[in-house]
């Protein structure tokens, strides 16, 4: 047994009563710790024996739309609500294609630090549709959500949150894996 889980007292627990001569090593978590974050296997293990899980997100998503690293889902944001409203100008969305781009970090970093720190990671970007918005207006708003699945979506208008234009807009990835 390897990662964080092996810390979880319920789960070394679980494994000792599965395997006669188990011999877990490692160090154990104190006993008032709080997981922000448990692997998916460990997570579907543990809904068996109803305990609660608090579904939220253990990182900060932040989008960059010319000032830096902008926070726009805090950490331990709770599942399907959305984060905080970005104004972003059609004057930049123009010069960047419509493309913004999102990055995550698990560190409390600042607002507006440099997208090229070390702690701040490169996720993929969201592509909006240009022909879909007034050209009347200046600025478009977007709100990110997580998905209880882990999906980050959005939604975006033109002015009017009420009046959504676009959503469920998935994050799109230029990495390709091999």
């Amino acid at each position: 047994m390897t990662g964080g889980t092996s810390k979880i007292q319920y789960f070394r627990d679980k494994i000792e009563k599965l395997l006669d001569k188990a011999q877990i090593v490692g160090d154990l978590e104190a006993d008032d710790t709080i997981y922000c974050s448990v692997s998916s296997g460990a997570l579907n293990f543990a809904k068996q024996d109803n305990i609660t899980i608090k579904n939220s997100s253990p990182m900060f998503i932040g989008i960059e739309i010319g000032n830096g690293f902008e926070k726009a889902l805090n950490r331990n944001s709770i599942y399907n609500v959305a984060g905080k409203r970005k104004q972003i100008s059609r004057n930049w969305l123009n010069k960047n294609n419509w493309k913004i781009k999102l990055y995550q970090t698990l560190e409390s970093i600042r607002e507006y630090a440099d997208t090229n720190n070390e702690n701040i990671l490169y996720s993929g970007y969201i592509q909006l549709n240009k022909e879909l918005y007034s050209k009347n207006k200046d600025d478009i708003i977007i709100q990110l959500k997580f998905t209880r699945q882990g999906i980050v979506t959005t939604t975006a208008c033109d002015g009017d949150i009420r009046n959504i234009i676009e959503d469920n807009i998935i994050l799109k990835s230029e990495v390709k894996y091999e």
